[in-house]
């Protein structure tokens, strides 16, 4: 599980309001800071002593992304924690005030400009590999082989597309993790009918579709907002024409 992994490498894992607005919903700290923590009812601060080699998780944050967010959340500290922190002390001699990598909530990670770059490209890795590491490729295969041909015993016309978002539903409660993660692991072993999978545009459900293999782009899709087809149908004279 997540909480072995972090206890294996050494980490632990505190919970606690991180920030007055609920934009960050996890810290890793490799240096120990007193920092500002907000009880959840009055949101009163206090400062509270974090130690080194801590992971802190805003719990309430987690839970308001996805159920599979706060085991996402753990592993992905972890990830900070194998590959980044020698990169980190190397950018502590030049910033001492960095103490810990702060991860927002719309992504991306909190940090001082001048760091971007590579605090970024931090984050970068750490959200590629969460899923992989959840998610093993071998025993990712058996239990998706296993789900499909389950279906199949049991309904004479199996196409992928329509059982497409139950089997990311079966791995969702088989590993823990994220529809999100789910769907990025089915596209890594070759099911692109994960693409179209969950889709939500202008806060409505969109049933699972597809493009015939190789059509799109990895990031071309048929579905597009209200205010996107818009702005085409002025900037696109084909899609314009057309329309009118």
């Amino acid at each position: 599980s997540p909480t072995e992994l972090a206890k294996s490498l050494g980490l632990s894992i505190k919970k606690g309001k991180i920030s007055e607005a609920i934009s960050v919903f996890r810290r890793c700290y490799l240096q120990a800071w007193e920092t500002i923590l907000y009880d959840y009812d009055t949101f009163e601060q206090r400062n509270e002593l974090i130690p080194a080699k801590t992971i802190l998780v805003d719990e309430s944050v987690s839970f308001l992304i996805c159920l599979g967010a706060l085991n996402n959340t753990i592993v992905h500290e972890c990830v900070h924690w194998v590959f980044h922190k020698k990169a980190f002390a190397l950018a502590r001699l030049y910033n001492k005030d960095l103490t810990n990598i702060s991860c927002k909530v719309t992504g991306g990670i909190v940090g001082n400009a001048n760091e971007k770059n590579a605090v970024d490209w931090m984050e970068w890795q750490a959200n590629a590999l969460a899923p992989r590491i959840q998610m093993p490729l071998t025993t990712l295969k058996k239990r998706v082989d296993s789900i499909i041909k389950q279906y199949r015993s049991r309904f004479e016309n199996f196409a992928m597309l329509d059982f497409i978002e139950p089997i990311i539903e079966e791995l969702v409660i088989t590993f823990g993790v994220s529809r999100l993660a789910a769907k990025i692991r089915l596209l890594d072993i070759g099911y692109d009918e994960a693409i179209g999978a969950f889709t939500y545009i202008d806060g409505h459900y969109v049933k699972a579709h597809k493009a015939k293999k190789g059509f799109l782009k990895p990031n071309q899709t048929f579905s597009i907002d209200a205010a996107t087809a818009g702005i085409l149908c002025i900037t696109n004279l084909q899609l314009k024409a057309d329309v009118e």
